[in-house]
């Protein structure tokens, strides 16, 4: 019997909390790299950022 409790805390508390804290690791993983490839993107032929790179960092510290 404690071990069908056991099981029924697991799969509906630790399990779906994983799920979630997964899913943001994932999340902002996804988002830093995504930022990255578009900053390296948005770059004029001499190295400079570009209007639109210049504008999305204003107002955010510089790397």
């Amino acid at each position: 019997m404690a071990g069908a409790i056991a099981m029924v805390i697991l799969l509906v508390i630790v399990f779906p909390v994983l799920v979630i804290l997964s899913g943001a690791v994932v999340a902002a993983l996804l988002g830093h790299f995504l930022r990255t490839s578009v900053d390296e993107a948005n770059v004029d032929a001499d190295g400079a950022p570009n209007e639109h790179l210049a504008l999305s960092r204003s107002g955010r510290p510089q790397n």
